[in-house]
């Protein structure tokens, strides 16, 4: 050890010095996208990494709630040796040279950002707040007090944060009578029936379609989707639908379409509109096609089909699952009661 180092350890006082916890512990893995009160929590993408130490004072961190229910990380430093008397530390804060989203020249004052307030005036403890997302690496510093050089540091990042996911279905027919559903924000959708006036016809629809993870524009990790999933299910009304074409099926029970995933986009191929419909090697009569249409006009305004899209996040990062509940329109219009009262009207 230097000279100085030991002239700054030996002035250095054993305090109540608290054990060292496990490093590199970060808080971005919680779904909620909400603290308490209705604001973001915006801990709960902060990720603190401690250096290492260097064998006179080593920094730790684990993550925590705070008084108003935030996660915030707490930083604790050890000195070594424990017989070391007047352990006194002082703490900052301040952007450090990795770039991430903002790039170079773009931070603004990081007190707007991160705060770090000790436990007391020298205190050994001190705790890591988020205020807003941050594009540029920060670093924590500790230094015992009065020897600027004798310090531990911690990197702080913000990981890449999942915020929503949009998708969108196109059905194609034989002539010019094709069908979109977008699925956004609202889970309640109100999508356009396929223009089929016999299972034949409902069988000569095929569909793709795609489904956007979408991802916070301000970090210093990038995370992005590592799996999207889509699947879908009927409702009870739904089966009851199917029952009146003499198909029998199952409520609440997901099939998973066929995907692919490029980047943060799935795209969905060769979906076989009856199979998604029900209708799927079924042997239909007209009448009994009929009887189907007719009760899902009678009954538009319930929901008929459900479909959930799951994603999961690279880095730890929390994904989510948000199911969309369908309601069909467009199906046609039930005719009865017409009277011809003009007698010369032949057929």
């Amino acid at each position: 050890m230097k000279e100085g180092v030991k002239k700054a350890v030996a002035a250095v006082s054993a305090v109540g010095l608290a054990a060292v916890v496990a490093a590199g512990v970060w808080a971005g893995v919680a779904f909620s996208r909400q603290g308490n009160g209705g604001n973001d929590d915006f801990g709960q993408q902060m990720q603190v990494t401690p250096s290492g130490g260097n064998g006179v004072i080593s920094l730790a961190s684990y993550t925590k709630q705070n008084d108003e229910g935030r996660t915030v990380q707490e930083i604790t430093a050890t000195v070594t040796p424990p017989d070391a008397t007047n352990a006194i530390v002082d703490w900052s804060i301040s952007w450090g040279d990795a770039q991430g989203s903002w790039g170079s020249g773009s931070q603004g004052d990081i007190s707007d950002y991160l705060t770090i307030t000790p436990e007391s005036d020298g205190a050994l403890t001190a705790e890591v707040e988020c205020l807003a997302p941050f594009g540029t690496q920060a670093v924590i510093t500790a230094n015992i007090r009065g020897y600027e050089d004798i310090k531990d540091t911690c990197t702080v990042d913000y990981v890449q944060k999942y915020e929503d996911v949009t998708a969108s279905i196109a059905f194609n027919g034989t002539g010019s009578d094709n069908v979109s559903w977008t699925l956004g924000s609202s889970t309640s959708v109100t999508a356009g029936f396929l223009d089929a006036e016999s299972e034949s016809d409902l069988a000569a629809y095929t569909g793709s379609g795609s489904v956007t993870a979408d991802y916070s524009d301000v970090y210093t990790i990038e995370s992005g989707a590592s799996s999207v999933t889509v699947s879908y299910a009927y409702t009870a009304e739904y089966v009851a639908a199917l029952e009146k074409a003499g198909i029998t099926a199952t409520a609440n029970s997901y099939e998973t379409l066929t995907s692919s995933l490029s980047g943060n986009t799935a795209t969905l191929t060769a979906i076989a509109a009856d199979e998604l419909l029900g209708f799927d090697g079924e042997s239909v009569t007209d009448e009994e096609y009929d009887a189907y249409r007719t009760y899902l006009i009678e009954n538009a305004s319930d929901v008929m089909l459900m479909v959930k899209i799951d994603v999961t996040s690279n880095e730890e990062v929390a994904g989510g699952s948000k199911v969309y509940r369908l309601k069909f329109s467009d199906i046609g219009s039930l005719v009865g009661n017409i009277e011809l009262s003009d007698s010369n009207i032949k057929f």
